[in-house]
């Protein structure tokens, strides 16, 4: 076979706030610097498994930046694009623009049709022939795996969707496997697999979606040569080969992740079914900074960085907690005289937390560390709510929780 190259990405998130301050420059940055790489290394074929945009109600520029990116890659010299949905992703708007989407060999999955000869992909080369089998799965809601039964233990309701996404890999191998010829196979995947290490888990605002928990790595069938997840910010080898693997976001996703190494993933077939993999570092677009100590430390410090950026064109944001005793009223307002024309921006001056006033879950996190979804379903379980009435309650939950995060409930009261 000749040379193919793919590049692995996920978890772009394009939209994102950090403390309500848009990145649309570091996105920016971000998409330009890639292109460039997808030039660079001469790849053929782009896979984003999931999370393109922060939200399923996405700003107009996050838009705008989206498709402007699409529409130069054919010259940055790629072929096909293969995207499916994650979990922040809107079905109905990432498949809006589909038949126009075809029509320049991107090719766009957005969510579980019930079919899955929809999820099959057949890359061609120039000649016609199969040069790539894409298992496109995007992220599977539990009504896309198992049907709902009344007074089903929450182990029960977890074995059902893992026996659920088993069998679903289990039907793509099987249709690929007709299709493959001398192809590799490659699968998308945005959930929640094997045993990611504990930090990777630290920012995941959507690690606990719905019922679904951990999967393990042997849902994956053999028969990819491939798998490429998305859903985990932490890029990262899921088995011990790297066959599956987490690309991560590009971006950090707060403050916690700003140390955090990110990477895209480049794989290479040149002749055979197992690819060579080259992990592609993705430069920081921006410092993120977190202080912390009492009013005299947070001052000196900033003065500090104020002086050591006098010279830099590029602004660094901060976090700040006070843990001393002074008004966190007046360090904030000191804080911002201190970098006032500064390229220091402060996004936050939390305050200090007192003995006993942060409220904790039962497995150590603080509440404001637990996504949503999971603190609805842990109501619910409360609650004693109905098995069979979960999943419609849930999905009506998160759409309103898409319109809380886009501003359109708060612009309607």
């Amino acid at each position: 076979m000749k040379t193919l190259t793919l590049m692995h990405t996920s978890d772009w998130h394009l939209g994102h706030k950090l403390y309500g301050y848009r990145r649309d420059d570091e996105f920016a940055s971000f998409l330009s610097w890639f292109r460039d790489q997808l030039r660079e290394h001469k790849v053929d074929v782009l896979l984003i498994a999931g999370d393109i945009f922060d939200n399923g109600a996405p700003a107009a520029q996050a838009q705008k930046m989206y498709y402007n990116f699409l529409a130069s890659l054919k010259s940055a010299g790629v072929r096909h694009v293969v995207i499916t949905g994650g979990n922040h992703d809107s079905p109905s708007f990432l498949s809006a623009a589909d038949e126009i989407l075809k029509g320049l060999d991107i090719h766009v999955v957005s969510a579980n049709s019930g079919d899955p000869e929809d999820e099959i992909l057949t890359l061609r080369d120039e000649t016609g022939e199969p040069e790539l089998i894409v298992c496109a799965a995007p992220f599977l809601r539990e009504r896309d795996l198992r049907e709902l039964k009344p007074g089903e233990t929450t182990r029960e309701r977890n074995e059902s969707v893992i026996k659920g996404l088993r069998e679903h890999y289990a039907r793509l191998a099987a249709l690929a496997a007709t299709k493959r010829g001398d192809a590799p196979v490659v699968a998308s995947g945005h959930l929640f697999a094997g045993t990611p290490e504990p930090d990777s888990l630290e920012t995941e605002r959507d690690l606990y979606c719905g019922n679904l928990g951990q999967a393990p790595v042997d849902i994956f069938p053999p028969e990819f040569d491939y798998v490429a997840l998305g859903h985990i910010h932490k890029p990262m080898k899921v088995d011990e080969t790297g066959r599956v693997r987490y690309s991560g976001s590009p971006l950090p996703m707060s403050f916690r992740e700003a140390l955090r190494e990110k990477e895209a993933v480049l794989l290479r077939w040149t002749g055979g079914r197992e690819p060579e993999i080259t992990r592609i570092p993705i430069p920081r677009f921006r410092e993120l900074l977190t202080l912390r100590g009492d009013g005299e430390t947070i001052k000196k410090s900033l003065g500090e960085l104020v002086r050591q950026r006098r010279e830099s064109d590029d602004e660094a944001w901060a976090e700040i907690f006070h843990e001393g005793p002074e008004s966190t009223s007046e360090l904030k307002d000191k804080c911002f005289e201190l970098t006032s024309g500064s390229k220091i921006r402060i996004c936050c001056v939390q305050p200090p937390k007192r003995a006993g006033e942060a409220a904790m879950a039962d497995d150590g996190r603080e509440i404001d560390q637990i996504a949503p979804e999971e603190m609805f379903v842990r109501l619910m379980d409360a609650r004693g709510y109905p098995a069979d009435k979960r999943e419609t309650v849930l999905e009506a939950f998160k759409e309103l929780l898409v319109e809380v995060e886009s501003g359109k409930i708060g612009d309607r009261l």
